[in-house]
């Protein structure tokens, strides 16, 4: 039969409970012992002081039937009838006396024979004392030799009562002891037997339960360290039960752990647990593919050895410093591989302070790192072996349309002005890239300072103004000013950015509005144009570096994409923000949105 846990307590408690009830039982037996020893000693006791006194009355019996013959006649006869009832009542008390100590009760064995004999005896000398034909000399002393035998026969007796009472004190002191005895030591036994049924009770205890407990918690402590289980408890209680469905959660959490593994092993990431010593406790295949080494050959190793000793110093404080904190930590550092090369990571570390280790992402950023290098050539070609000689060639072109080398025939001035033209074009989209790219890899330094929303508005404004003015277009500034929080010099790059894409878009004889609210903690700069509302699946986009539009689109061209891309870039470096909405197909609002500039109050104020 399988017994639940709280059938097994129960047994534990009444085990102890019954011999508890069986000692008290036995104790409470021997106190009743010992009180009837006392109220047998008590009894007898009494018994022997009334015996005296039944002594008294057969003595004086005696003396009655022994001293007839002197009497005289007279009215009053011998009080033979009173002797009788006294020894009658005597023998009555000795003949219902019970509960006594046999020794008296031996003591006393002939007293109910004696006296009957000296009833007998009064009863013959009432007999002799009545009958007239005796003398008084012969009635008396036909029963003295009676009375001398009964008196002779008393006199044992009496010896054996005196004796009993003088020994009855230290029997019953020596009876009491030995009851006083059996008590303390019927209490002793109790106590330890009691002890020995707690110890046997703790060790079944311990064998039922906290053994299995332990086992149980040795089995999760296995289980968050990811070793294998023993076979599951057959028993049927709870423990069993519980026993058995952490094996089942054991084998879930191996199964999540196996298609874990399984992805983190195809990742192209390292992924990998630190200790607070910074050696690898846990890493995924991948590594194998990244740093060119074996599993086991960096597990249990120190992960500062795989680093350069300036990258080493600088991490381990990086690492130890993240302990204080739950964030997510971004750095890079060369990584010594194992084919021996050194390749470039990017960390992302999270400290975990439940499991008292370091959660690790790396990822291989050696052919970005390529492909950034070769782009920052890329730049510097495009800023001076590229803009010297366009520089160059505009100035060549500025001069002959001037006529410094000669008049020129009017259609070749139109030719050299519209060459002209496409060259700035040309410089200004090169210019817009590098820009853009600068921003990117944040090698531009901004100093965000009170703004003035109205003045940098006016300065694109003006930037602009003979483009529009060719172009027939209306520019309206603002009516409103609100200070903000940014770098002057990069948000008019901002607006006159927008403000060109909103000039790009527009026909002649529309009109650009540009104005300039608040809400909150924020300033918004709006440029609203006249232009056909953006498309929806354009407008997505339209801030994306190489974002082509739609070629019905005319007016859009390659520079405008990057003045927008570029204007996201600038904003956001910024903390602003920056959209596009569209009002029922009747034009276009581009905006941004900067911090409202506020002035810290002085620390103490009077």
């Amino acid at each position: 039969m399988k017994l639940r846990i709280w059938h097994k307590i129960i047994i534990l408690i009444l085990i102890p409970l019954s011999f508890e009830i069986a000692a008290t039982a036995y104790l409470a037996q021997i106190l009743v012992t010992t009180d009837k020893t006392s109220e047998r000693f008590q009894n007898s006791r009494k018994i022997l002081s009334e015996y005296h006194t039944m002594q008294n009355y057969l003595t004086e019996a005696g003396f009655d039937v022994a001293n007839m013959c002197i009497y005289q006649p007279d009215p009053s006869p011998p009080a033979f009838e009173e002797d009788k009832r006294r020894v009658e009542q005597a023998k009555a008390v000795l003949e219902k006396a019970a509960d006594i100590h046999p020794t008296v009760r031996e003591a006393l064995d002939t007293a109910p024979a004696l006296f009957e004999h000296a009833i007998e005896l009064v009863d013959k000398a009432k007999k002799n004392y009545d009958d007239p034909t005796l003398t008084l000399r012969k009635k008396g002393s036909a029963l003295k030799n009676d009375v001398f035998n009964l008196l002779m026969e008393s006199e044992p007796l009496f010896k054996r009562v005196a004796d009993v009472e003088t020994s009855i004190e230290t029997l019953e002191s020596s009876e009491l002891q030995k009851s006083r005895q059996l008590i303390v030591s019927a209490a002793i036994i109790a106590f330890l037997f009691s002890l020995l049924i707690t110890f046997l009770a703790a060790l079944i205890f311990y064998r039922s339960f906290g053994k299995r407990l332990q086992l149980i918690e040795g089995n999760a402590e296995k289980i968050a360290v990811g070793k294998a289980l023993p076979p599951p408890l057959s028993g049927g209680d709870e423990i069993d039960e519980l026993d058995r469905t952490l094996h089942r959660a054991a084998q879930f959490v191996e199964n999540a752990h196996q298609k874990e593994f399984a992805v983190l092993n195809k990742s192209v990431d390292v992924l990998c647990s630190i200790d607070t010593r910074f050696k690898i406790v846990s890493i995924g295949e991948s590594v194998e593919r990244s740093w060119f080494y074996r599993v086991d050959d960096v597990l249990g190793r120190s992960i500062l050895t795989l680093l350069p000793e300036t990258d080493s110093v600088r991490i381990r404080k990086i690492l130890s410093e993240s302990t204080e904190t739950e964030i997510e930590h971004d750095f890079e550092s060369e990584f010594k591989c194992g084919d021996g090369e050194l390749r470039e990571f990017a960390w992302k570390v999270r400290w975990n302070p439940t499991k008292g280790n370091y959660f690790c992402v790396l990822r291989d950023i050696s052919a970005r790192r390529k492909i950034e290098r070769a782009k920052q050539r890329l730049l510097a070609i495009a800023s001076h072996d590229l803009r010297t000689p366009l520089m160059s060639v505009s100035a060549n072109l500025s001069s002959l349309a001037a006529g410094r080398f000669g008049e020129l025939r009017e259609d070749l001035k139109i030719a050299l002005t519209k060459s002209e033209q496409s060259l700035d074009q040309l410089m200004d989209l090169i210019q817009s890239l590098l820009d853009l790219e600068r921003m990117e890899s944040t090698q531009a330094h901004l100093e965000l300072n009170c703004v003035s929303a109205m003045d940098a508005a006016l300065q694109s404004i003006s930037t602009i103004e003979t483009q529009a003015r060719d172009a027939n277009v209306h520019i309206v500034p603002p009516g409103r000013d609100e200070s903000i929080l940014a770098d002057e010099r990069r948000i008019v790059q901002v607006l006159t950015n927008l403000l060109q894409n909103a000039l790009t878009r527009s026909a002649p004889s529309q009109t650009i509005t540009v104005t300039v609210g608040s809400s909150g903690d924020m300033v918004t700069v709006s440029i609203i144009d006249q232009a056909p509302s953006i498309p929806d699946e354009e407008r997505e986009q339209i801030f994306d570096k190489y974002f082509q539009a739609h070629k019905n689109n005319l007016n859009r061209d390659r520079r405008s994409s990057l003045n927008l891309a570029l204007a996201k870039v600038l904003t956001e470096a910024q903390k602003g923000a920056i959209g596009v909405s569209t009002d029922n197909g009747k034009g276009n609002r581009f905006f941004v949105q900067f911090p409202k500039f506020v002035l810290d109050e002085p620390e103490d104020k009077q």
